[in-house]
């Protein structure tokens, strides 16, 4: 099967802003967010489906933001990059085709232009009702309108919610995957695992440090579930590793 383009839309883009990001939400938009070669703001873009036009939003997360959406789109969360101090979290809502700047703040890992691939996004179940936001290596789990739930314990470098959002599994970089159960009360703001962890098939690779210095430090896992939550993937610096979810 061949598969032919319908159109294409140029950006006005300088010589060191690329695209970086898009999400799709379930209004008929797609949320483009782009990068800067260096340190700076870049514009996050509009761009409606059923035309050929590419808009610039007026939301305020736009430092080299990264973007993830729910499976029904009817959300999208955007994290950016860490300055002093922390910027906050922007999201779209698809019902109502408005972006807010969340109350709350955050840093993915410093995504630069010569390491891509570098980011971690937040991860959302199929409804957008959790949202799991890693920070650092703190992982906050919150609800639809960004009222926190609860934390995951541990250094955690990599994180997925289940579709359903039941579950909220994370890689430790130690080869294990850990699972834990978001339907039940937490223990001092934490959520308690489930067992105490599984051996991974194989090793995806580091996780990236906090503060990367080196290439090697700016590699990230990147943690999915399938559409069905059985299983898990694991893509890394070294391989992909593919695992039944516990």
């Amino acid at each position: 099967m061949t598969l032919s383009g319908i159109r294409r839309t140029a950006a006005a883009l300088n010589l060191r802003t690329y695209l970086k990001d898009i999400v799709v939400t379930n209004d008929g938009n797609a949320l483009i967010t782009t990068g800067f070669a260096g340190s700076g703001d870049t514009a996050t873009y509009l761009y409606p489906l059923s035309q050929s036009q590419l808009y610039a939003t007026n939301h305020s997360c736009t430092y080299n933001a990264s973007a993830a959406a729910s499976a029904d789109g009817s959300l999208g969360v955007f994290i950016q990059d860490p300055t002093s101090p922390l910027q906050p979290l922007c999201k779209y809502e698809g019902s109502s085709g408005s972006f807010t700047v969340l109350p709350i703040t955050g840093a993915q890992n410093t995504c630069v232009n010569s390491f891509l691939g570098t980011c971690r996004r937040p991860s959302l179940d199929a409804s957008g009702n959790r949202i799991a936001v890693i920070s650092g290596n703190i992982v906050s789990v919150y609800d639809h309108a960004f009222a926190l739930l609860g934390t995951l314990p541990g250094g955690n470098t990599a994180v997925a919610v289940s579709p359903n959002g039941t579950r909220a599994y994370a890689y430790d970089s130690n080869n294990s995957s850990h699972t834990f159960d978001l339907t039940a009360a937490t223990v001092s703001g934490q959520f308690q695992e489930i067992g105490t962890g599984t051996a991974l098939a194989g090793s995806p690779g580091p996780g990236a440090s906090a503060q990367p210095t080196t290439q090697s430090q700016y590699a990230v896992v990147r943690l999915i579930t399938s559409p069905d939550g059985s299983t898990l993937f694991l893509a890394g610096r070294d391989q992909l590793v593919i695992q039944p979810a516990p």
